[in-house]
């Protein structure tokens, strides 16, 4: 069976199987991007390129509305690559299928956004109330600065880290010290120290 995008592999004594095309590594990374990560969010545009990477930072560079970009491996999405390019504001998921940058590069909003959303934090949902102290500004647009601050506080149970322009013009960070009842909100995303949700 042929599949778009490739699953995850896994031992089976009946098959043998491949992938061509949308190689995990084999495509070239610019300067400023991530491999492995594909960002989710508003589609400005979207085009197909047998280019790389590179021609979708550059279209990304030259539209002021632009504020991350996404390339799709060729054999994920067909067999040329694609281009997504997105508005302020994307998440992003670890994905084999993809190479990943942002052009958002507001120093008083966080710095460039880096934001990734890992296994265990919770997108678009806010923890109201049972703040631990009060909110903290972020040095940038990470909610695993957020999850890190809490690890390292005894007395936190779960956090919520606020992204720039929602709560405060720079990203912030509320320590909890007990994990309330959550809301829909996509300002937010949440974790708890150390279970997942």
């Amino acid at each position: 069976m042929l599949s778009s995008p490739a699953p995850s592999a896994q031992r089976d004594s009946c098959c043998v199987s491949g992938v061509t095309g949308g190689s995990a590594g084999g495509d070239e990374v610019p300067p400023g991007a991530v491999n492995n990560l594909r960002r989710l969010g508003t589609v400005l545009s979207n085009f197909r390129t047998d280019e790389g990477a590179e021609v979708c930072q550059e279209a990304c560079t030259s539209d002021r509305r632009c504020g991350g970009w996404t390339y799709v491996r060729p054999g994920y999405e067909g067999p040329r690559g694609r281009c997504y390019l997105l508005r302020r504001g994307s998440s992003a998921d670890r994905n084999a299928c993809c190479i990943s940058s942002v052009d958002d590069e507001d120093p008083e909003a966080g710095g460039g956004r880096t934001e990734v959303i890992l296994p265990g934090m919770r997108d678009g949902y806010d923890l109201p109330g049972f703040d631990l102290r009060p909110l903290f500004a972020l040095p940038a647009a990470d909610p695993e600065l957020c999850r890190r601050a809490c690890n390292s506080e005894f007395m936190c149970r779960a956090w919520v880290y606020a992204r720039p322009g929602t709560r405060n013009r720079a990203p912030v960070c509320y320590l909890k010290s007990i994990r309330g009842p959550k809301s829909d909100d996509s300002c937010c995303v949440i974790g708890n120290k150390s279970s997942l949700f």
